[in-house]
Order: structure tokens, then sequence, then C-alpha cells
């Protein structure tokens, strides 16, 4: 894998963690993506004949950024989940004060 596949798989994932994974109301979809992408990484471990120093650079780093992106995606739902709380909250205080329903 080059480094330039590498940077577009990754700009990839984290698009697709942040605004399809991470926003839906589904928070362990965003778990698949990067539970996938570590059974790959060990997959290809597993199974490679000979491993070179790229490989050893390499592995680790995806690693890091598939733990990574699964973090991002998952504040980012927890982010979305608080203002939504928020709003909710203001919304039922304004409705008590002026006595609306």
């Amino acid at each position: 894998m080059t480094q330039f596949t590498f940077i577009i798989i990754a700009i990839i994932l984290i698009l697709l963690e942040e605004f399809v994974l991470a926003n839906n109301r589904y928070f362990w979809l965003g778990a698949i993506l990067p539970g996938i992408g570590v059974l790959g990484l060990f997959l290809i471990w597993l199974n490679s004949p000979t491993l070179t120093w790229y490989d050893y650079v390499m592995i680790p780093l995806c690693l890091l950024f598939i733990i990574y992106a699964w973090g991002y995606g998952r504040s980012f739902y927890h982010k979305r989940k608080n203002r939504k709380l928020r709003a909710l909250q203001i919304h039922n205080q304004y409705q008590q004060k002026t006595g609306l329903r």
C-alpha cells in the first residue's frame, strides 16, 4: 500500500465515520467500520509471508488511525446527542415560563 492510497482511504474513512455512521441514532454502526478495519489489519499481518520494515511501520499507524477515527466519530455522536438534549431542555423551560403547551 502506498502512502497516497493510505491517505485517500484515511480521508474516505473520516468522512464516512463523521457524516454517515456517527450521524444516525444507531450508535453501534460507528463501531462496525473500525472493527472491520482492525480485523483486516490482523488478517493482512497474519497472512503475509514476509514483512518489511515498511509493514512494521504502517500496520501500527493504520491501527492508530482506525482507533482515532472511531473515537472521533464517537465524540461527534455524543456532541450531537447533547445538543439535542439541550435544545429540548430550553424548549421545555420556555413552555413552562409562558404556560404554553
